[in-house]
């Protein structure tokens, strides 16, 4: 009861702050439901919890996602050329050559979708229409002999956890889902998984947001220079240095850097040397 009550009150705390962020961030809510709902489903195995505390967690979760699929079909700004459809708004040209490749590197539906600065949506009718099929890049394997080779994993690195798992069954030939690398490791090593979540404070990479000019400053000491005796004290605004930035890609994406001739930076020391010579000193015995 009262290890319960304490997963009841964490989870409550957790909402709340995820809930009070400005602007709201789904991103950080999405991750913080997967984590709590696996985080509760391993609890169930050795606690009694409410099936109605899951299904009201797992109905939050499933909103979430709704709202996350529905900002990604307001993109407008995309790389990929357009042309008139038979009605409705411009249609995307993404050849299937390119999808192929993209579902070749093992890439997921989501990460093609951002790369190619289309919605999931977008995608997902693409390889409808060529049809092309993600599970099928998947290894075939039973959740038996997954079960086996996530134990021999665990046997070889007990701390291991879902991504150093994944990437071991990958250098061993097996390309698996996320899910089932999950559910496996549940099923496999529970109690150290609960350990896990519960000890560990997972870092989530907020969404930067600042309120207004001069309201936020990063300020860089530059210790490393101390012992050289030179004291630097260097600050930007948090606001004005989105600006900075976009200002920079632009003029890196239009101005690119390139050499004189394209010659490598080998070749332009070589023709430096025979142009403008540096005498060699004399050697003194």
């Amino acid at each position: 009861g009262m290890l319960r009550n304490d997963f009841i009150s964490r989870l409550i705390t957790k909402l709340e702050l995820a809930l009070l962020r400005s602007p709201l961030d789904l991103d950080f809510l999405d991750f913080a439901f997967r984590q709590e709902l696996y985080l509760w489903d391993a609890l169930s195995r050795h606690v009694h919890i409410s099936q109605e505390c899951m299904q009201a967690l797992r109905e939050f979760h499933r909103l979430v996602k709704i709202h996350i699929e529905e900002a990604e079909d307001r993109i407008h700004h995309t790389e990929i050329e357009s042309g008139a459809g038979s009605q409705g708004r411009p249609r995307y040209n993404i050849e299937k050559e390119r999808l192929e490749h993209l579902l070749e590197l093992n890439m997921s539906v989501e990460s093609i979708a951002r790369f190619l600065c289309v919605s999931s949506s977008t995608v997902k009718r693409r390889m409808r229409e060529y049809r092309l099929y993600s599970r099928q890049r998947y290894t075939d394997a039973t959740d038996q002999e997954l079960d086996q080779a996530v134990q021999r994993i665990k046997i070889e690195m007990p701390t291991a956890g879902y991504r150093m798992v994944k990437g071991r069954l990958l250098s061993m030939g097996m390309h698996i889902q996320w899910r089932r690398v999950m559910a496996s490791m549940h099923r496999v090593d529970s109690l150290v998984i609960l350990s896990r979540l519960a000890g560990l404070n997972c870092i989530v990479r907020r969404t930067y947001s600042v309120r207004g000019p001069l309201s936020l400053w990063h300020v860089d000491t530059n210790h490393k220079l101390i012992r050289y005796n030179m004291v630097l004290f260097g600050a930007v605004d948090g606001y004005s240095r989105k600006g900075d930035l976009e200002a920079f890609v632009e003029g890196w994406n239009n101005h690119p850097l390139r050499t004189e001739r394209n010659r490598t930076p080998e070749q332009l020391w070589h023709t430096g040397m025979m142009l403008h010579p540096i005498n060699q000193p004399e050697n003194l015995e």
